[in-house]
């Protein structure tokens, strides 16, 4: 998809799949995966289009220097997964952990799966985490016992817009992103509620999601005739995509699955109860913060029925 933007300049596929174009980024041939909603004449990725964007430079700059696209996109990804790492502990750092204990938990998830294993992966797993922890960073004021609003001073308005923008990215990295975008806009909206020019801050958060509701819109009726786009079972996946009555398998499946399970591949994973055990026991509002969290993710990744390809839904998605 990236390679039919840079080329062509759209995400019609019909006229690059040949075994040639394949080559340029591949070194097999590699078969796309149509859409079922794909309009008469066009050949459109199940996929969603968000990250093929944000390959653009990277797969622009390895074909022109390396002749090697791949490479460089991959270099990019290992790139933003890097970022995500002191994220991470200056996020437990402000939610009152101690810096040796974030600085371990940081250092834990760096090295260890899921996240060591899709560092460099052509998944959009890593830019929705990176756009999540920055919100959360610049959130974190509102996640802490006795939190409130805190002033990010001169240029806190600005900030507040490239946040909202950030957000309104993840469903086109995925519409699974949804849940954990709204969750970040809850603090979103009361940062900009408390400002001290609440109207103009509240009047640019509302027309960003606007505008980007309307490209949403816009990108699914390009991509399937229909609104809803690839949101819609049975555009991009089967009809039975989602399914509350997996949770059952899905959610103990994501922690337990013998071969996949987080449990399996990363057993250091385990001490996290003893955390979420001692939060509850303290009545610490941080418990909801995971309860959050855990919804946003596991849960509604847990709603697919086809939870077991590959070494992906029970890791890959719980990035």
């Amino acid at each position: 998809v990236t390679q039919s933007l840079l080329h062509d300049g759209d995400m019609d596929l019909a006229n690059n799949i040949a075994n040639k174009q394949i080559l340029e980024f591949h070194i097999i041939d590699s078969g796309v995966h149509k859409a079922p909603a794909s309009p008469a004449g066009k050949v459109h990725s199940v996929h969603p289009i968000g990250l093929s964007i944000a390959l653009l430079p990277a797969y622009e700059w390895g074909l022109s220097q390396w002749e090697n696209p791949r490479l460089a996109s991959a270099l990019f990804m290992a790139l933003l997964a890097s970022l995500c790492i002191p994220l991470i502990f200056l996020w437990l750092t402000r939610l009152g952990a101690e810096r040796w204990a974030s600085l371990l938990a940081a250092t834990i998830m760096a090295i260890t799966g899921p996240f060591f294993y899709y560092s460099n992966q052509l998944y959009p797993e890593v830019p929705a985490l990176l756009i999540a922890l920055m919100s959360l960073l610049a959130l974190a004021h509102w996640q802490i016992p006795r939190g409130s609003y805190r002033s990010w001073g001169r240029w806190e308005i600005p900030a507040l817009a490239v946040l909202t923008l950030l957000l309104c990215c993840l469903p086109f990295l995925h519409a699974r992103y949804t849940p954990i975008g709204l969750l970040c806009g809850i603090g979103v909206i009361l940062q900009g509620w408390h400002n001290p020019r609440r109207p103009l801050a509240l009047a640019l958060i509302g027309g960003i999601v606007t505008l980007g509701l309307y490209a949403l819109i816009a990108f699914h009726y390009a991509f399937s005739n229909d609104w809803m786009g690839p949101f819609r079972p049975g555009n991009a996946w089967g009809k039975d995509a989602i399914d509350i009555s997996t949770w059952a398998i899905s959610l103990p499946g994501h922690w337990l699955h013998v071969n996949k399970g987080i449990l399996n591949s990363s057993p250091i994973y385990f001490f996290s109860c003893f955390g979420l055990i001692a939060l509850a026991h303290m009545r610490d509002r941080r418990i909801l913060l995971a309860l959050g969290f855990y919804g946003a993710t596991a849960a509604t990744n847990g709603l697919h029925p086809d939870w077991e390809f590959g070494f992906c839904l029970p890791a890959r998605f719980l990035v």
